[in-house]
């Protein structure tokens, strides 16, 4: 049995908790991913191997003391390999969880009181996922999607490893090359409004991604220029690149 011990400081008051959160006799767990919503409620979910049984999906909630509010365990069908890669909250305190289910993409659905409201098996595997303020989910890995409220497919698009929303521009990330990363941009219709490949070095790779209320995009990583050096990079709204700097010292 393994304990989780969560700390969290509040206005300067530092509670703590311990919860028994996996059962599983010799089991492995790994805490991937982590949410919290408005009201302050905590959400976590995890991969659970051992003690004769696959690798599932936990995800708990909790609520702002520390107390458990629910727990529930995902198993995918037959003898499979389910891991958790990715979390986001709508509006209306629905849960999303990405990953991957027996090599295919995963992406979950749960209500308020931890009711499973839809399970869906998608092409490839999730690596990032973020949702809108209408309850549209969106996914990237292997590709990137587009799944309204209802987890009704509405588009495809390239693959990636991050992703981002922007409330006024639509949708943006980055995909890792052999040594170099493409960054591109979608409206909410799914339209490929531009994609830029970063190639400066003899390996760049991205890690992060932030986007500004103008529309710029910034994406931090790092590079091999005699070294490996961190680097930052900025695209204008309309995908010009602007600037990109190399900070002294090791990333």
């Amino acid at each position: 049995m393994v304990v989780l011990v969560v700390e969290i400081a509040l206005a300067g008051v530092v509670t703590s908790w311990i919860d028994n959160l996996w059962t599983e006799d010799g089991s492995a767990q790994h805490g991937r991913v982590l949410a919290v919503d408005i009201e302050g409620n905590a959400y976590l979910a995890a991969s659970v191997s051992g003690g004769g049984i696959d690798r599932n999906i936990n995800v708990v909630k909790y609520n702002p003391n520390g107390g458990r509010s629910w727990k529930q365990t995902y198993t995918s069908a037959g003898s499979a390999e389910d891991y958790v890669e990715a979390m986001a909250l709508d509006p209306f305190g629905h849960l999303y969880v990405g990953g991957t289910a027996a090599g295919s993409g995963l992406l979950l659905k749960y209500d308020t009181a931890g009711n499973l409201l839809f399970s869906k098996t998608l092409t490839g595997t999730v690596s990032s996922m973020a949702v809108d303020d209408a309850g549209n989910v969106f996914t990237t890995g292997s590709l990137t999607t587009m799944y309204d409220s209802t987890g009704a497919l509405r588009w495809t698009g390239n693959a990636g490893d991050r992703i981002v929303l922007s409330r006024e521009f639509g949708l943006y990330a980055f995909k890792n090359g052999p040594s170099s990363f493409d960054c591109f941009h979608y409206n909410y219709d799914g339209d490929l409004l531009w994609e830029q490949t970063f190639d400066h070095s003899r390996t760049d790779k991205a890690l992060a991604l932030a986007v500004d209320s103008l529309g710029a995009v910034y994406v931090g990583g790092y590079a091999d220029q005699s070294g490996w050096r961190a680097i930052l990079v900025k695209y204008t709204h309309d995908g010009i690149l602007q600037w990109d700097h190399v900070f002294v010292g090791q990333a």
